[in-house]
């Protein structure tokens, strides 16, 4: 997992990681991205601002997409917070990887989540990434 944000957006640290795992013959088909990044340390976020996780995205995750791994969105808390913070790194990775006229989206493969309350929150809560989800991926 690619849990925070290091101190420069041009950090490839963990692209290169991943990359020289791969290399080594491990099998890595999955990675997840940023966890609780819309939340403080203080409650156990990663803290991450979506205009630099978005910069983190294109340069780290995206070559990984590439290699064919599969690539998880931001492990958002279950916060009110959550889908926009989402929706604001979406839309300024999709900003970074334009061109002139011509729109791309960043993608994903999964969508992880947390809930800590009880079933009729989470299914709530997943209503709302599932209502998201659409926007999120037109």
């Amino acid at each position: 997992m690619f849990w925070g944000a290091p101190a420069s957006t041009s950090d490839t640290t963990f692209l290169t990681d991943i990359k020289a795992l791969v290399a080594k013959g491990i099998n890595i088909s999955h990675v997840m991205t940023f966890n609780e990044p819309e939340l403080s340390t203080d409650y156990g976020g990663s803290n991450v601002d979506p205009t630099v996780a978005a910069k983190l995205w294109v340069s780290n995750i995206i070559p990984l997409q590439a290699l064919g791994v599969r690539v998880g969105l931001p492990a958002c808390s279950g916060s009110t917070e959550a889908v926009p913070w989402l929706s604001q790194m979406l839309g300024n990775c999709s900003k970074i990887i334009s061109t002139g006229s011509k729109t791309k989206n960043c993608t994903y493969d999964f969508v992880p989540l947390h809930w800590y309350g009880n079933f009729n929150g989470l299914a709530s809560h997943i209503g709302t990434y599932a209502a998201a989800y659409v926007a999120l991926s037109l």
